[in-house]
């Protein structure tokens, strides 16, 4: 009898446990991670949207609105370079995004202007 008490005191705790801790690491979504970096951005805090989008890229390696809203995070720091290869890859993966073709644009002449260039 004393056996079967500890089989399932030991089943009743990995249950509780299981309970506790799936939650911390369940799986999300690619787009449950976009929205925690756009939420993130919206308030200011870039490296950790990055990280958000990082994730989203991790699970989707062609999600276009990831590399799109990274290379946006990138920009807000002034880190143009990685901001314009992010909107870069968002033209390889469609190169119908106006967005991104726009954003391209304004990191190149931010830049220009950070380099000194004309």
């Amino acid at each position: 009898m004393k056996m079967k008490t500890k089989a399932v005191l030991i089943v009743i705790v990995a249950l509780i446990g299981i309970g506790i801790f799936a939650p911390i690491v369940s799986a999300e979504t690619a787009e449950e991670w976009n929205n925690k970096g756009i939420g993130f951005a919206m308030s200011g805090e870039y490296e950790k949207a990055i990280g958000c989008f990082d994730k989203v890229i991790e699970l989707d390696p062609n999600s276009t609105y990831a590399y799109n809203n990274r290379g946006n995070a990138y920009e807000n720091l002034k880190q143009y370079k990685r901001a314009i290869d992010d909107y870069n890859k968002t033209i390889e993966l469609d190169p119908n995004s106006a967005n991104a073709y726009n954003n391209r644009e304004l990191a190149l002449s931010k830049l220009k202007e950070q380099e000194g260039e004309p």
